[in-house]
This record gives structure tokens, sequence and C-alpha cells, in this order.
């Protein structure tokens, strides 16, 4: 009986050993990327580019309210993890084993933690059309292929073609934070008076020194509002005295409508011009640091001018671009609504 009971023991544990084990390796497991070694992308900007170059993602910092269509185009982006707000903890960005990690120049200084683990970091972000176009030949040469390579290529003829103005700043732009010299824009005195909000509630506005001031000075008109920066907080009593010639509400920034905005807001030349508009929004918002600047240029142009969106052909050049560079071949509907900054 006592030695029925010592194997009865034994047996315990080893049945003990095997499931502490085949747990241990389950939570081993679950850290190993699948398909192989990813991409682990800090960038929220990043992920549409990521997708355009056919990166495989294993993790990407995401704001569903700037990339309104890129989840419901591209399901297969619900099966990555989600970096946190804040950012993933180094230790477990190394616990991951990427073969690559991207981080935006505002955590940058985790990039030498993750060096000295041995993984490859690259830290990249732009704000001028000039390291838009840096930024995609950086992002094709770290996917090298083939394929990145090509729609990098056609990308930098895409971006150029539809300018209004080509930048002057293009030559020895890198994948930086101001990593170009200014583009230099001339600007007419009697340019029409723009003010871009980024939000309604609270009440921010894009300054100088943005690539939302550039793509408006290229278009032919004058940001009003002169401070340096994106997202600064204003005043209604600010607009009101500016009275600008036209209000663009980025696609995310709030309802023009009674009881969100106060009465005033109805009596500025704008809204009674029938010159308050809604930016559009795709796999990301147009007017910021997305791959559809280019086609955010070609909207600027036609609101900014007075000219009118069928001008610039614009559906025509949309379908061009998400075919090209995203295997989309997307209805009117869908396009309608893109343009109109709405979602799904």
């Amino acid at each position: 009986m006592n030695f029925t009971r010592f194997l009865s023991f034994l047996f315990f544990l080893w049945m003990l050993a095997f499931f502490t084990v085949s747990a241990f390796a389950q939570e081993k497991d679950s850290l190993v990327l699948p398909q192989g070694d990813g991409l682990i992308d800090e960038w929220f900007s990043h992920l549409p580019i990521n997708v355009m170059m056919g990166t495989h993602v294993t993790a990407a910092a995401v704001d569903s309210t700037r990339t309104p269509w890129l989840y419901p185009l591209f399901p297969f982006l619900y099966a990555i993890k989600i970096v946190p707000v804040g950012g993933m903890a180094p230790e477990r960005i190394i616990s991951l084993h990427p073969r690559l990690v991207i981080l935006p120049a505002e955590r940058k200084d985790k990039a030498g933690i993750l060096k000295n683990a041995g993984l490859h970091v690259e830290v990249l972000d732009f704000t001028d059309y000039a390291g838009l176009l840096a930024c995609i030949q950086k992002s094709a040469q770290l996917e090298n292929t083939a394929l990145a390579l090509e729609k990098a290529r056609i990308y930098k003829d895409f971006l150029i073609e539809n300018l209004r103005e080509i930048p002057t700043n293009l030559e020895g732009a890198i994948c930086q934070p101001n990593g170009s010299l200014p583009n230099l824009i001339k600007v007419k005195p009697d340019a029409p008076k723009v003010l871009h909000l980024s939000s309604l509630e609270p009440l921010k506005a894009d300054g100088k020194n943005t690539i939302i001031d550039e793509w408006i000075r290229m278009a032919g008109g004058q940001n009003i509002f002169t401070f340096s920066g994106n997202k600064k907080e204003i005043t209604w009593e600010q607009i009101y005295a500016w009275n600008p010639d036209i209000i663009i509400l980025q696609a995310n920034a709030g309802k023009w409508e009674k009881g969100k905005v106060p009465t005033g807001a109805f009596l500025l030349k704008a809204f009674k011009e029938n010159h308050l508009y809604r930016n559009p929004a795709g796999l990301f918002l147009w007017d910021r640091s997305g791959p559809e600047l280019p086609l955010q240029a070609l909207w600027a142009s036609a609101i900014i001018s007075g000219r009118g969106l069928e001008s610039q052909g614009i559906k025509k050049k949309m379908h061009f671009f998400y075919q090209t560079f995203y295997g989309l071949n997307l209805s009117d509907e869908i396009l309608e609504k893109i343009l109109k900054g709405e979602g799904p």
C-alpha cells in the first residue's frame, strides 16, 4: 500500500512538472513573434506607411480617431498588439525580439537601452513635405523589398506631380524632425486668410513651422494664426478679431453647431460665405503627418483657390492613390465619406 502511494506521489510530481513546463512554454511562446520577427512601431503616424510597404507589424501605436478607415479596410491589423499610450516598456519590447523598432522623436531617449540590447532602432519623424518624402524612402529602405522600393519611387513621382509648387528643400532632407531646410514659399499679401482648427473643445489651432502651415501656403493661402507649433490653445475672441476667409476643421475636431460653438461663430465671414470646411480623413488624417498628404495638397488647393474639387480631378487621383499604394478599389460612396471627413 505504501509503495502504491509512493508511485502515486511520483506520478503527481511528474504531472505537476509537465503542466508547469507546458504553461511556461505557452507563456514564452506568446512572447515570440508570429510568422517570424516583425516590427514594433511606436510612431502612430507610421502604421499606414507600414501597410503601404507590406511590412509585417507585431505591435503599433494607434489612435483610432486619426485612422478612421485603416482598420476597416485592412482588418488583419486587428490582430497586432497595441502599443499603450506613452509607449512600451523597454523590457517588453526586448522580450518580443523584433527585427526593427521605430520610435518617434519624443521617445528617442529609450533608443539607447534598446540598442544596447542588440535591437535595430530607428528614430523617425517629419515636419514638412520634404521630410514626408524622406520618411517614405527611409521606410522602403528599411523594408528593403522590391515592392517597397518600387512604391517609394512611384510615391515620389506622385507627390511632386501633385504639389502646386515643388518644395525648395527636397534636396538633402532626412526623416527627422526639422530634417530639412525651410521650404521657401512666397505668399501674396492678398492671399485668403486661412485658420486650421484641430479641436473645437478645447479650442486649438495650428500655426507656423508645421506641415499644416506648409500646405496652406502651397495652396495659395496665408495662415492667419502666426504662432509656432501644432494644437495651440486660442480663444473665440481671437478668431472674431481675425475673421478668417476660410476655416478648416480637422476631421475629428468636433461639430460646428449650436450648443457646441458660441453664437458669434455663425457671424464669421467664413461661415456666412460657406467657406467652413471639414478636412478629409482616410487611412490617416489627410492634413497631418500621414501618407495622404499629396491628396491634402490637391484638396487644399481646390478649396483655397475657390476653383472647387472637380478642378483637381480629385476623385480620379484618389482612385489612383489608393489602388497603386494600397491595392484598394474604393467605391464612390467611400471616397465621398473620406472627402467629408466621415468614418465608415
